[in-house]
């Protein structure tokens, strides 16, 4: 892996980051002699951590193509780290008391950006670590509390990927988050949001968003995500890699129990965005020079894509069991019912069987997934899910002031608490 070394940073003459989130690096703006761009530089002391946020800010650059590059320097005499950020272009926080914007197609790119910051255990999604640039696509930038499972301080909590988690996106549910755009600040539940509403998590545009980065992710094979950690891991590699393919593994299953994402799966987008993944695998580069994966790999990767293809595109009506049972008979042993079921063939793809089953000792132990980390006015029962006997405890929907360009088509506030009530019962 490539370090520039500190003295080959230039520093440039207004130099000055400013930010309205708050900043606990030295931060300031640097050119470099091979790229013609401006990158901003924050120091980190820690070389395990500063490996950590290039490996997770460029995992959303994979998934996310037009999020900035990352790249890493260190200063040879003391040994200290930095991250360079590729600056964006008009960066600036999401806005304030505009919800309506994500829902009318003039700002894009946040159900992407949620779900990848959900994968990768991302407990710091703070306004400002998150924005808008120039063209108002969302931008996410500062992923140094990212695979927060890694961090003794946070290693208990839940990071569970589930259908209940993806259908409640934007909303932090059934998984810790420290700060949560302005939903969960400092650990703290917010009552209110002026950044989204209610209707976000049904908005066309947004679950668009939410299955494209959710398909993405489940695309990429087993070797490709081993020869992308290996690009930015120099060692100790083999947990992220583990880890990586594990939540990819819990996405996909959660994924395929989400009506909205088995939908997605039979429209053209899903098609052209197969195409395009596979093409961003086999150009992904590091310092727009090292292929990631090499031309040599092309053809396994087609197979496997093509593979993976037919089995996501198997007609619902060919799922052999319950969405309830699912969960128990693919972490078991496979019995004959489900060799021609959607999700168990998946997952068998990406290693299932015994080898998902030891690779869930990764995770976390199972934790009920109730929200506990809003402010909630209404109070739903769930049922106990005998697939992995996690029971959902009373839990409560977001008691939200909806803002007036977020009320089309919903008669009043109890209307939509109720909605969303429903799609919770039925599984979105």
């Amino acid at each position: 892996m490539f370090e520039y070394e500190l003295d080959k940073l230039v520093s440039v003459p207004d130099d000055v980051i400013n930010s309205e989130a708050k900043v606990s690096h030295k931060i300031k703006r640097v050119m470099l002699a091979d790229s013609p761009r401006s990158w901003v530089c924050k120091e980190i002391a820690d070389p395990a951590l500063a490996r950590l946020e290039l490996l997770a800010q460029e995992f959303f650059r994979l998934i996310i193509s037009h999020q900035p590059e990352t790249r890493l320097a260190r200063d040879p005499v003391l040994n200290t780290y930095y991250i360079l950020s590729e600056e964006v272009e008009g960066y600036k926080p999401l806005p304030y008391d505009e919800p309506s914007n994500f829902l009318n197609g003039t700002n894009t790119g946040l159900g992407q950006a949620m779900l990848v910051s959900m994968f990768l255990e991302e407990i710091d999604l703070k306004n400002g670590n998150i924005g808008l640039d120039a063209q108002n696509q969302v931008i996410k930038i500062d992923g140094d509390r990212c695979f927060a499972c890694r961090r003794d301080k946070y290693k208990d909590n839940d990071f569970k990927l589930t259908h209940f988690s993806i259908g409640f996106l934007p909303y932090a549910s059934g998984f810790y988050a420290y700060n949560w755009l302005d939903l969960v600040q400092e650990g703290t539940s917010m009552p209110d949001s002026r950044i989204v509403c209610p209707s976000l998590s049904r908005s066309e545009q947004f679950r668009a968003e939410v299955n494209q980065a959710i398909f993405k992710i489940c695309c990429l094979p087993e070797h490709f995500i081993e020869c992308f950690v290996d690009s930015y891991i120099i060692a100790g590699g083999q947990e992220f890699i583990d880890l990586l393919k594990s939540r990819r593994n819990n996405l996909l299953q959660g994924a395929l129990e989400n009506k909205s994402f088995l939908e997605y799966l039979n429209t053209n987008k899903c098609h052209d965005d197969l195409q395009a993944i596979t093409q961003q695998m086999k150009d992904f580069s590091v310092r727009q020079q090292e292929v990631v994966y090499s031309q040599s790999n092309h053809k396994r990767l087609e197979s496997d894509i093509k593979q993976l293809q037919e089995i996501l595109h198997m007609p619902p009506e060919k799922l052999k069991v319950k969405p309830q049972q699912l969960n128990k008979a693919i972490i078991s042993k496979p019995q004959p019912k489900l060799k021609k079921s959607m999700i168990s063939k998946a997952l068998s793809f990406f290693g299932g069987g015994k080898k998902a089953k030891a690779q869930n000792r990764l995770s976390k132990k199972d934790k009920s997934p109730g929200l506990g980390n809003l402010k909630m006015a209404k109070k739903i029962e769930m049922r106990s899910r005998s697939s992995d006997h996690t029971v959902f405890p009373e839990t409560q929907l977001p008691h939200m002031k909806i803002d007036d360009g977020c009320k089309e088509g919903i008669d009043d506030e109890q209307k939509e608490r109720c909605d969303v009530s429903n799609e919770l019962k039925n599984g979105f």
